[in-house]
């Protein structure tokens, strides 16, 4: 398992219609800012991913782009929530950290 003090999130940049911002900030709890982060572990192949906002029945939207993500495209996709989880004891008391990500994610999981 990892420990989230190891995890070193890709963090490279997308940027997000005012539409799409608008219609996810619209559909969910929070709001959605312009400028998203790829979330997966630096190391990552292929696509970037960055969390966009909830949605019901343990699912998000993501945003999906390949590249640096400026003046390129990206995807919003629904994706299930990573079911993964880690048991950490405190010895007074334990805690079931989950990962952040979605099912099936590349990479680690990011607790």
């Amino acid at each position: 398992m990892t420990d989230i003090d190891d995890f070193d999130e890709c963090r490279i940049p997308v940027v997000l219609g005012a539409d799409d911002v608008a219609r996810l900030t619209g559909d969910g709890p929070h709001r959605v800012e312009p400028v998203a982060l790829c979330g997966l572990e630096g190391s990552h192949p292929g696509d970037h991913y960055a969390y966009a906002q909830e949605t019901p029945n343990q699912a998000a939207w993501w945003v999906r782009w390949t590249g640096n993500g400026f003046g390129g495209g990206y995807a919003l996709e629904v994706l299930r929530n990573c079911d993964q989880k880690h048991h950490v004891d405190h010895g007074d008391w334990t805690d079931d950290l989950g990962c952040t990500l979605w099912r099936g994610h590349p990479g680690r999981c990011d607790f």
